[in-house]
């Protein structure tokens, strides 16, 4: 099963997955890809129960909801915590 995802520096402008594809993931790194706006973030929450680091640093993503140091710190050690900051963001962002 696959439990480590890294994508960085891949020039990514979106990361998107289908539910149940993704079980066992325990680490998703998509720093580095700085034309990142976009996550399957309630996918990622919903699905992704053994999610444990998620890195989005020096992506657009990361810029536009102004994830902050604090943001970046509980992402690494709460994942979970930072998906759902992150779909309130993106839901915020659409709705404009």
């Amino acid at each position: 099963y696959l439990e480590t995802i890294d994508l960085s520096n891949n020039n990514l402008t979106d990361f998107s997955i289908l539910p149940g594809q993704l079980y066992n993931l325990r680490e998703l790194n998509l720093s580095n890809n700085p034309d990142l706006e976009t996550i399957s973030a309630e996918t990622l929450y919903e699905n992704c129960k053994k999610l444990r680091k998620i890195r989005l640093t020096n992506t657009k993503l990361a810029e536009d909801l102004s994830l902050g140091a604090a943001a970046y710190a509980n992402g690494l050690n709460e994942p979970q915590k930072l998906l759902l900051q992150i779909k309130k963001g993106l839901d915020s962002r659409n709705k404009g």
